[in-house]
């Protein structure tokens, strides 16, 4: 690790040079400048790599990538990031690479922004986006929209971070999972459709899930 850099006490000021970490699987590397007064702004860059990702997903994929931005007001900052995962044995099969942004604001009082991810498959749009915010101990999933070829996604509910138990909704609807049998290399067919209703009982998890199912072909399963 590396760090190269200043802090001047009288005005709270604070110069980074350099910031490198590395390792035989990964690297990050950053720099910046702002200040810690009440009002003070701040703007900080790190990039990072992870150039093999084949050993860890079965050549499924090459690399990933990351960048992270945070700017604005230090007591409440603004973060922008991006993730992009290269495909490896996957682009042979029609999957482009898998971009993640996010975008959230005032990290420390009330987080809220939004997260994107979005890929193409067979050169068709694949996107999942989702609205959160975060405030005295509880995550809001304001939405959760998912869609793809023959397939969407619908959610919202929150999460207690001090009992881990989520209450919301979810539902799946899935018209032709033939579509995705080369990509997952599975012989799968049929109609799916899934609601998902979680909450708690007894102080604990709860999921009431309802499916409906039209000629499922899952390899050597078959159900009308």
């Amino acid at each position: 690790m590396e760090l190269t850099g200043s802090f001047v006490a009288s005005t709270l000021s604070f110069d980074l040079n350099k910031f490198l970490v590395s390792s035989a699987d990964y690297n990050l590397s950053g720099k910046g400048q702002g200040d810690l007064t009440e009002n003070g702004m701040m703007n900080v860059k790190i990039d990072g790599k992870y150039p093999d990702l084949k050993k860890l997903t079965q050549d499924n994929f090459e690399s990933a990538s990351l960048s992270l931005r945070m700017s604005e007001g230090y007591r409440r900052p603004k973060v922008n990031m991006t993730v992009v995962i290269d495909p490896s044995r996957l682009k042979e099969k029609g999957l482009s690479p898998i971009n993640v942004n996010a975008v959230l604001n005032n990290m420390v009082d009330q987080l809220n922004g939004n997260i994107l991810i979005d890929t193409q498959y067979q050169k068709e749009p694949i996107s999942l986006d989702a609205k959160v915010s975060y405030k005295e101990n509880i995550l809001t999933l304001e939405s959760l929209t998912g869609t793809a070829p023959q397939i969407t996604i619908d959610g919202a509910g929150v999460l207690s971070t001090q009992n881990n138990i989520f209450n919301g909704k979810l539902s799946v609807s899935a018209t032709d999972l033939s579509y995705y049998k080369d990509l997952l290399s599975l012989d799968i067919a049929g109609n799916v459709k899934t609601n998902i209703i979680l909450g708690s009982q007894n102080t604990k998890q709860s999921a009431d899930i309802k499916t409906s199912i039209r000629q499922l072909k899952f390899d050597a399963l078959v159900l009308e």
